[in-house]
């Protein structure tokens, strides 16, 4: 891959919480995905995040060759164009905070500190705008992390290489562990795919299963996907080498897991997702026999008959709307659609058959609801 078009999460266990290291293609780039998503759970009564290099320093690039650590910055634009960074942080559908960066020297920055609301589900969203990327690291003390099966480059290690490699001419050939799966028997079989290898020439990959043998993996080329499918339960290691033949500095690629990951102290763990509830009911809070879809990736659609209308939708835990629909995370939640049904009217005629010009009276039970009706005199 010439350009590193890529997002990719570096994060690994620590003492009160988990590290991420991310890197967003810029929106410049019109890449399939230009963000980073994840879902942080409370794991105590305070929380705290921290952003390290949020902007762009444009000194960071290639500054491995000068054997200074490289974060992972790097723009196309021939530094005339504009690039910035946005970070937001929500709480349900409330934003909590947002922030801005632009181009700055690598820094250090307190985005978040407070009480954490018992039973709630927050999402970060971060993302860069330009054409480059950006990587950044974020430290969240105070929360787990889920991540939607969603096309991403993660590595749950500090000292892993990552799913950038960049292996000098000495070393290229030697496989290195870029990460690891853990899964159980009853999630099995699981399909990964792995996306821009570039092909055996500038990559090659080896997985070592859970019972202690060795398989070579088929890579990807350039901008196409190569799947494998995941059938022994346990811990599954995926192995990566830049042949000599490499022509690239580094080599950039992505995986997709088709389910919910957790992060663990050195691997990523499929989890399945959590419950997803939907409901519909109408303005006085009564369930109405309306059935909207819900699909396995977890999206609630609603399509209303002719004469109904959508007053609100409500999302509680890991959900997020979208009009008329709603998106569920990987730690699920529920949706309520509040829907106001057509106004309709009921006339209903009693007829006493007695001599005499007298009217009718009765009782009539519409919806469970006991309804007095008053008749008129009945004339010949």
């Amino acid at each position: 891959m010439k350009r590193l078009w890529t997002f990719f999460l570096l994060s690994f266990a620590f003492a009160q919480g988990v590290e991420l290291k991310a890197t967003l293609v810029g929106t410049g780039l019109e890449w399939e995905l230009d963000r980073l998503e994840a879902w942080l759970l409370p794991t105590g009564e305070e929380g705290r995040l921290l952003l390290y290099s949020p902007g762009f320093d444009p000194e960071d690039y290639r500054s491995a060759l000068k054997g200074k650590p490289e974060l992972g910055d790097e723009r196309y634009d021939g530094g005339k164009g504009e690039v910035r960074a946005v970070y937001e942080l929500y709480r349900g559908d409330t934003l909590l905070r947002r922030a801005v960066f632009g181009v700055e020297p690598h820094r250090e920055v307190e985005f978040f500190r407070g009480k954490l609301e018992k039973g709630e589900v927050y999402r970060l969203v971060a993302r860069f705008e330009g054409l480059g990327k950006n990587a950044f690291v974020l430290r969240a003390e105070g929360f787990s992390v889920r991540l939607d099966p969603r096309m991403q480059v993660v590595d749950v290690r500090d000292q892993s290489p990552g799913l950038t490699l960049r292996q000098l001419p000495g070393e290229r050939g030697r496989f290195v562990e870029a990460f690891a799966l853990e899964a159980a028997k009853e999630l099995l079989p699981l399909p990964v795919r792995f996306y821009d290898e570039d092909g055996p020439e500038e990559l090659l990959s080896r997985v070592l299963l859970p019972n202690g043998q060795v398989e070579e993996r088929p890579v990807s080329g350039d901008r196409a996907w190569a799947e494998y499918t995941l059938r022994l339960p346990g811990v599954t290691r995926f192995l990566f080498a830049q042949p000599p033949t490499a022509k690239q500095y580094s080599n950039t690629f992505a995986f997709q897991v088709k389910a919910c990951l957790a992060l663990a102290e050195d691997r990523f763990q499929v989890v399945a997702p959590g419950p997803r509830e939907v409901r519909v009911v109408d303005e006085g809070g009564k369930p109405l026999d309306l059935k909207p879809t819900l699909t396995e990736e977890g999206l609630a659609l609603l399509e209303l008959p002719q004469g109904y209308r959508l007053l609100e939708a409500r999302g509680e835990g890991a959900v997020v709307i979208e009009g008329n629909r709603a998106r569920f995370g990987c730690p699920g939640g529920r949706v309520t659609f509040v829907v106001r049904a057509p106004e309709a009217r009921l006339r209903v005629r009693v007829v006493l058959d007695l001599p005499g010009d007298r009217p009718g009276e009765g009782t009539l039970l519409l919806a469970g609801e006991a309804k007095q009706v008053a008749g008129k005199p009945c004339l010949p």
